[in-house]
């Protein structure tokens, strides 16, 4: 499965069931007070592709260059910045119902 559809069916299954979501110890992706979804990339990648099938910098880049917003935005949601950091991949982003 192509990695942007494969994080496009991890959001799926969060906006039906925030609650059921396992995340594995160590990873950079939990829930917040909110139940709502709040991640790093390099916490997505190594959720979503741990065996490694697509290097971490194309992963990225596939991200970034995705409509994934635009995507969520039909569903109500979206992902936004929810810590910025000096640097994109120590970022936390937050996936959340749109306001």
């Amino acid at each position: 499965m192509d990695p942007i559809a494969q994080l496009m069916a991890f959001f799926l299954n969060y906006i039906d069931a925030p609650t059921s979501l396992r995340i594995p110890p160590k990873i950079d992706v939990k829930l917040d007070s909110n139940s709502c979804l709040m991640f790093t990339l390099p916490g997505l990648y190594n959720l979503l592709l741990p065996t490694g099938k697509l290097d971490y910098i194309n992963f990225r880049s596939a991200v970034y260059k995705s409509n994934l917003n635009a995507e969520l935005s039909i569903l109500g949601y979206q992902v936004t910045l929810q810590l910025a950091t000096s640097h994109v991949d120590t970022t936390w982003y937050k996936l959340s119902p749109v306001d």
